[in-house]
């Protein structure tokens, strides 16, 4: 994935079609993941809103 994203000139455009790709297992992992790096970023060591 990070040589068709370092490659593309429409990097959204490849995220969107790997995302489109993935199985619905997979794209609730990446979901998973997505959220907790939010979480991540909000806490109260970041200087974001909780």
């Amino acid at each position: 994935m990070g040589e068709a994203l370092a490659e593309a000139k429409d990097r959204s455009a490849v995220l969107v079609r790997l995302v489109e790709e993935m199985d619905p297992v997979e794209s609730a992992e990446l979901r998973t993941l997505l959220e907790a790096a939010r979480s991540d970023r909000s806490g109260p060591d970041s200087g974001g809103a909780q």
